[in-house]
C-alpha cells in the first residue's frame, strides 16, 4: 500500500472477514449452538441458586439461537445474513456473561 493511499483502500476492513462471506450456514449456527447448549446448562444450574436470573437466561439463550434459525431460514443475502448471525452470537454471549456475573455478585454479596 503506497503512503498516500485511502485508509480503506486495504484489506482488513471489519465488514470484509471472511466469516461474512461464506454462504455456509453451519459456520455460525455449530458454534452458536455450542454456545446456547453451554449457556443453557449452567443457567439450569444456576435456577437452584437464582430462579429469575435462571430461566431470564435460559429465555434468552433460547431466543437469540432461535432468531438464529429463523435468520438462517429467511435471510437471502449472504453478507446480511452472516452479519444478523454475528451480532445474534455476540448478543447471546454478551448477555450470558452478563447474568452469570450478576448470579456471582448476588451470591458473594448474601
Amino acid at each position: 500500500m503506497s503512503p498516500v493511499a485511502p485508509v480503506h483502500a486495504g484489506p482488513g476492513g471489519v465488514r470484509e472477514q471472511a466469516p461474512l462471506e461464506v454462504e455456509h450456514r453451519r459456520y455460525w449456527l455449530v458454534p452458536g449452538g455450542v454456545l446456547a447448549v453451554v449457556a443453557v446448562l449452567i443457567f439450569a444450574l444456576t435456577i437452584s441458586l437464582n430462579p429469575p436470573i435462571g430461566l431470564t437466561g435460559v429465555i434468552l439463550t433460547c431466543a437469540f439461537y432461535g432468531a438464529m434459525l429463523v435468520c438462517a431460514m429467511t435471510v437471502d443475502s449472504v453478507k446480511n445474513r452472516n452479519l444478523a448471525f454475528a451480532w445474534l452470537v455476540g448478543a447471546m454471549s454478551v448477555s450470558s456473561t452478563v447474568l452469570l456475573l450478576f448470579v456471582l455478585m448476588i451470591e458473594q454479596l448474601s
